[in-house]
C-alpha cells in the first residue's frame, strides 16, 4: 500500500507538470507557482500555531515540493535553468522521506519531462545535467536504504530497552524477589534507561 502511494504521488507530480508545460496553462506559470507556494505557506502557518511539525515528510509535503521544484525550473529555463541543480538534492530528499526506491521512480519522471525538451537540439551542457542525475541516483538510494537501515535497528533497540525497563519494573514491583536484589533491578533500570537515551540522542 505504502508502495502504491508513494509510486502515484511521483507520477501524480510529474503528469500534473507535464499537462501544464505542454497545454496554454503555460501562459500561467508564474501564478501557478504562486498559487502553490501561498497554500504552502499557509499549511506551514497554520502547523506553526497548532506546534505540530512544520514539514513531517509525508506525501503531501513531497507533493508539494516536488511540483513547485518543477515548475521553478521550466519558469527559469527548463534544463537551462539555473536552478536546475535543485533536482540533485530533492532525489536525496526523496530517497530518505520514501522508501529508496522511489528515487529510480523519479528519475524516470525526469527523464519523462525534460528528454523531449533535450531532443531538439541535443546539447553537451543539457546531456551533462541529465547524466549526473543519472549518476546520482544510485548514489541516493544507497544512502536511502542505509539511513533507513539504520533508523529500523534504532528502534528495535528502542523497543528492547522500554520492554526490558518494563519487565523490571514489574519485577521490582511485585514481591517475587528478594529486597536485597533491588539494587541489581535499579541497575538493570538505570542501564535500559542510557541505552535509550544514546540511541534517541544519536
Amino acid at each position: 500500500m505504502k508502495i502504491l502511494k508513494e509510486t502515484t504521488t511521483i507520477i501524480s507530480s510529474v503528469l500534473i507538470i507535464f499537462i501544464i508545460v505542454h497545454t496554454d496553462a503555460s501562459l500561467y506559470l508564474t501564478q501557478i507557482l504562486a498559487f502553490i507556494v501561498i497554500v504552502s505557506v499557509i499549511i506551514l502557518a497554520v502547523k506553526k500555531r497548532q506546534k505540530k511539525e512544520i514539514l513531517s515528510g509525508s506525501l503531501i509535503e513531497v507533493f508539494g515540493i516536488t511540483t513547485a521544484i518543477f515548475l521553478t525550473i521550466f519558469l527559469t529555463g527548463s534544463t537551462n535553468s539555473s536552478l536546475f541543480f535543485l533536482l540533485y538534492f530533492l532525489l536525496f530528499g526523496i530517497a530518505f522521506l520514501m522508501e529508496p526506491y522511489a528515487v529510480f521512480i523519479f528519475l524516470i519522471g525526469i527523464i519523462f519531462l525534460f528528454v523531449p525538451e533535450i531532443l531538439p537540439g541535443i546539447d553537451i551542457t543539457e546531456l551533462a545535467r541529465m547524466g549526473g542525475l543519472i549518476l546520482i541516483s544510485p548514489i541516493a538510494y544507497f544512502f536511502g536504504r542505509e539511513f533507513q537501515r539504520r533508523e529500523k535497528l534504532e528502534k528495535e533497540v528502542e523497543n528492547t530497552a522500554d520492554k526490558i525497563i518494563e519487565e523490571a519494573k514489574e519485577a521490582k514491583d511485585s514481591n517475587i524477589l528478594q529486597d536485597e536484589l533491588n539494587p541489581e533491578i535499579d541497575k538493570i533500570l538505570e542501564d535500559a534507561s542510557e541505552l535509550k537515551k544514546s540511541v534517541q540522542n544519536d
